[in-house]
């Protein structure tokens, strides 16, 4: 071999080393049932409360679910927080209801109405009320059915991420998480993961009517009767993709009952409202990407001026060259 080609060789084998350690670009990520057909759940999952809303005469008081986005933030249905005609209703494709006349949607509460207890167990005192309510605004249960509720008290849960930009789509696997009924009767929080997206709604309804409410999607058996506003986390991220409404058809406690839910990502600026007045960090499924960090291993000097690890292999290199060039 020539010395030009024992020198080319040298320089890339060099140069190969000096770079082998060097963090690959980007960031990086790691992937992580009272629910029907379910298990119980665990302290890793206390980031989902059990709601409990005062509703007017002559409204009924019911509990709900949530889902703790921050420590004093919590994602839950709009109907859970509102006044609410809770009777039996069906949702059409354009959003409305069935001719019952129920599943209307009236004014928010009075936040300081809105009581949350949390744990695995549902607990006899209140462990915090609401500050402000962030809604929809939508009137029918069947639609945008999703509201944010600022806490007095930061519980001790660190907030789940929210899906922020890709649509839930047929065939996804979904966990659910929430205090409703199952078919085991105690007051336990329990958790189903499994969960297929069998339909999805349109965006909107620009381009006509589907099967579904816009922004809406269907799943499998598990949610039940409780389980409203109860978060459904991507078993890829586990992001809140979805807040649950209703049981669609079929009975909840047994096989074949379908459940309805409202995308989150679509209402997502309503999100950023509600941690803005909560002082709160949001966390996101897509977060905005990080400036890349310099490759220090393969610089002569990083910023902060102190001696890189490849300064020494370069020094070699350049002596040789030199001494190639005065032969």
């Amino acid at each position: 071999m020539s010395r030009t080609g024992v020198f080319r060789a040298l320089l890339a084998g060099t140069l190969a080393a000096a770079c082998a350690g060097a963090p690959a670009d980007g960031p990086t990520s790691t992937s992580a049932e009272t629910i029907v057909g379910g298990e119980d759940s665990g302290p890793e999952d206390d980031f989902v409360v059990q709601i409990f809303p005062d509703e007017p005469e002559p409204y009924t008081d019911f509990a709900c679910s949530g889902a703790l986005v921050a420590p004093n933030v919590v994602l839950t249905a709009l109907h859970c927080v509102s006044v609410f005609d809770g009777d039996r209703y069906g949702c059409q494709p354009d959003g409305s209801t069935d001719p019952s006349g129920a599943g209307w949607i009236g004014e928010p509460l009075e936040p300081a109405n809105v009581a949350v207890r949390f744990g695995t167990e549902a607990q006899l005192t209140f462990a915090a009320h609401g500050l402000e309510i962030f809604g929809s605004h939508s009137t029918f249960a069947c639609v945008d059915d999703i509201a944010f509720v600022v806490l007095d008290t930061a519980l001790p849960a660190r907030g789940v991420a929210l899906r922020n930009e890709r649509p839930v789509v047929k065939g996804e696997s979904l966990t659910v998480i929430g205090y409703g009924q199952s078919e085991v009767v105690d007051a336990r929080r329990r958790r189903r993961p499994g969960v297929t997206v069998i339909d999805v709604g349109p965006d909107d309804q620009s381009e006509g009517l589907g099967t579904l409410p816009a922004r809406n999607f269907l799943v499998d058996d598990g949610p039940c009767g409780g389980d409203e506003g109860a978060p459904a986390l991507s078993e890829e991220t586990g992001a809140v993709v979805g807040v649950f409404r209703q049981t669609v058809s079929g009975n909840c406690l047994r096989a074949g009952s379908y459940g309805g839910f409202v995308q989150v990502a679509p209402l997502i600026g309503l999100a950023r409202q509600a941690f803005e007045a909560a002082g709160a960090k949001l966390r996101l499924e897509t977060p905005s990407p990080a400036p890349l960090e310099p490759r220090t291993s393969c610089t002569l000097a990083p910023g902060d001026n102190t001696p890189a690890t490849a300064a020494p292999a370069l020094g070699v290199l350049a002596l040789l060259l030199l001494r190639r060039r005065m032969r």
